[in-house]
């Protein structure tokens, strides 16, 4: 799901769910190579957390809400009742990398 300044605040904020964010810039080629594994996770594991995206590239509308000045592409963090974090970022295997902040995040807050 995109995220927008007009639905951020609604479903991130005001949502029980785990989210998992996604930053990227459309004009990275990486950023294209990772979107499958990206889709792969939201196909796997959407039914358990939420999924969101934002492209820094062409929703500049968006950086005001992101909670991290991002510089590097894609990073992913997650947001769960306020708590916000970053996940650790593996560019050789970026399928595990979403695979382990997601899980560990999901554990971490099924527990609370």
């Amino acid at each position: 799901m995109t995220l927008t300044p007009t639905n951020y605040d609604n479903l991130v904020e005001g949502s029980k769910s785990l989210w998992i964010i996604q930053v990227y810039d459309s004009t990275e080629k990486y950023c294209h190579y990772f979107a499958q594994f990206w889709e792969d996770m939201v196909q796997q594991y959407g039914g358990f957390v939420k999924f969101g995206r934002v492209d820094v590239w062409t929703q500049t509308d968006m950086l005001s809400y992101l909670p991290y000045r991002f510089q590097v592409f894609p990073s992913i963090y997650f947001y769960h009742k306020g708590e916000i974090g970053l996940c650790s970022f593996d560019f050789q295997k970026p399928d595990s990398s979403i695979r382990r902040c997601l899980e560990s995040q999901y554990k971490k807050n099924l527990i609370k």
